[in-house]
């Protein structure tokens, strides 16, 4: 038997409120359970004290989600202004054991009745308590069920090289998560479809604090027509393809970040709204993007672990994709500082101390790094020039040098190629030796001396064959300026790491005092250039 509870007088309608909840966006099943609630009260003669409280698109499983109109209508029940909780089911109220013991304390205090379509649960009662855990276990078993079906779907799915259609679209690729966005790509694919559409933005474009209009993707060199639609559009897909060269050829990733902050292009977390102050980008991001294994076509799950190729096509060949990873993953890579100079840290002063760039007004100067050990250190004269002068006087001579005939055969890299595949091997094969190492002292098999020994020489060994990939992995910097037939273009288009790159490869600069009351200096006398492979005089 149930008990009626309520604190109403006896000859007043009992006080309603209803709760609504559907798990996907489903309008039309959100609005069908508000019509069954709503049908009851008045079934029931009760007085509905508040707008049915609805949750659409709100699971109640998981723990992180939040249900703002579930914690409203609790809100309701605590303070006693209702008699009765209308649901149209109990397991849209919820779904865990845990949530239910927090709920049945709320209800008894405020002698609440919760009432679903299919009956009344009295949660004040043993009995009723013991039906409503019995059917929340259900539910959790149900959701349980539900979860583990999803994993082996997901994992089929990933194993069959299918597209991942969670999550925010993929940065170099349209709505459609398929077709590369590449310039000319039809505006059908770019802006999606209703049930998958492209994110949206504004009107005027980042940094433009003007009102948010419902447009599309906003990326550099776009073309919009009078309603603000996209007419023609740079490649996001250039941008990673670009990337992934420079890393190879010894760019950073704060100078991706740079360089795709000023194209304008947005972070895939960040498709609409406006942007934060300074560069939206970071280099996490930037790195995710391009360790991704999908812009090579290859699918991935969970860890990235990749399993099979992908159904889409590849913004980057597989290769460059690999040897990019070997750069970007290296253990021993220090992350650069983002350099604003082309020799800071590189060239040396007359006493073999390396020069850094500092700030003076409104112009840069290379200064020997010796100044800052104090007046002790200072067996001078040392180098302090403006940095300007010595930059475009390296670059010149550089483009010039690379400009020769037989420059091609000047720079020739005559060193053998590196086999990475037998250098990843020989690396797996010293993990597992490392891992048996370890096992084997840990069960006292051997002694924490020859552990030692042995762990150090593969430690060792596993740090050179590392280096070895790394280096591999790199492409030659002065190639790049050497294949092309406009070598200043092909310089003036690199961006500053890059250029850093060249001139670590092929130069040794050495900069020399200007001297007393100097005005115009002799850049010929100044800054003495040792190249790094032979070339003609």
């Amino acid at each position: 038997m149930i008990r009626v509870i309520g604190t109403s007088p006896p000859n007043q309608p009992k006080k309603a409120i209803a709760y609504c909840r559907q798990s996907k966006d489903k309008k039309d099943g959100i609005d069908r359970q508000v019509e069954k609630c709503l049908k009851l009260i008045a079934e029931r003669g009760w007085e509905l004290v508040h707008a049915p409280f609805t949750d659409n698109d709100v699971s109640a499983s998981s723990k992180k989600k939040k249900r703002p109109a579930y914690d409203q209508a609790m809100a309701m029940v605590k303070a006693k202004r209702c008699d009765v909780l209308v649901v149209s089911h109990m397991d849209r109220l919820y779904r865990r054991l845990v949530e239910l013991e927090d709920i049945i304390p709320v209800v008894e205090q405020a002698e609440v009745m919760v009432v679903s379509i299919d009956g009344t649960y009295d949660l004040s009662t043993p009995m009723g308590r013991l039906v409503a855990r019995n059917l929340c276990s259900a539910a959790q078993a149900e959701v349980e069920i539900k979860a583990e079906r999803n994993v082996g779907k997901n994992v089929q799915a990933a194993q069959n090289g299918v597209r991942n259609k969670s999550g925010c679209r993929p940065f170099g690729y349209c709505a459609d998560r398929f077709t590369p966005m590449d310039a000319g790509v039809s505006l059908n694919v770019v802006h999606g479809t209703p049930k998958n559409p492209c994110p949206t933005v504004d009107g005027a474009g980042w940094p433009s604090r003007e009102p948010w209009h419902e447009v599309t993707v906003r990326i550099p060199d776009t073309a919009y027509d009078a309603d603000g639609r996209v007419t023609a559009t740079q490649s996001e897909a250039d941008a990673i393809r670009d990337a992934i060269a420079s890393v190879r050829r010894g760019g950073s990733l704060i100078a991706i970040e740079r360089k795709w902050h000023s194209l304008g292009l947005r972070p895939p977390l960040a498709p609409f709204g406006p942007l934060r102050e300074g560069n939206p980008w970071n280099h996490h991001t930037v790195k995710r993007i391009l360790t991704n294994p999908h812009i090579a076509g290859w699918r991935s799950y969970r860890n990235g672990e990749i399993v099979a190729a992908g159904n889409w096509p590849p913004l980057v060949g597989v290769s460059d994709f690999e040897e990019a990873q070997v750069i970007l993953t290296d253990p021993g890579r220090v992350r650069p500082g983002g350099a604003l100079s082309l020799l800071g840290g590189i060239a040396e002063c007359r006493c073999r101390a390396v020069v850094k760039r500092a700030a003076r007004r409104n112009y840069g100067t290379y200064r020997c790094s010796a100044y800052e050990a104090g007046d002790a250190a200072r067996t001078g004269p040392h180098v302090a020039v403006k940095a300007g002068l010595i930059d475009q006087y390296v670059a010149d001579v550089l483009i010039e040098t690379m400009g020769l005939p037989d420059a091609a055969e000047l720079f020739a890299d005559d060193t053998e190629e590196i086999d990475i595949p037998a250098l990843k091997q020989r690396l797996g094969t010293l993990e597992k030796a490392l891992a048996k190492l370890s096992l084997q002292n840990s069960m006292d098999l051997i002694p924490d001396s020859v552990f030692a020994v042995n762990a150090a020489e593969i430690s060792a060994e596993r740090e050179l064959i590392s280096a070895q990939i790394a280096e591999a992995g790199q492409v030659n910097a002065a190639a790049v300026l050497l294949a092309s037939a406009d070598v200043r273009a092909t310089w003036e288009g690199m961006n500053i790491s890059e250029q850093r790159a060249v001139v670590r490869q092929v130069m040794r600069v050495t900069l020399r005092p200007l001297g007393c009351g100097c005005r115009r200096p002799d850049l010929d006398q100044i800054v003495k250039i040792a190249w790094k492979v032979p070339v003609a005089a």
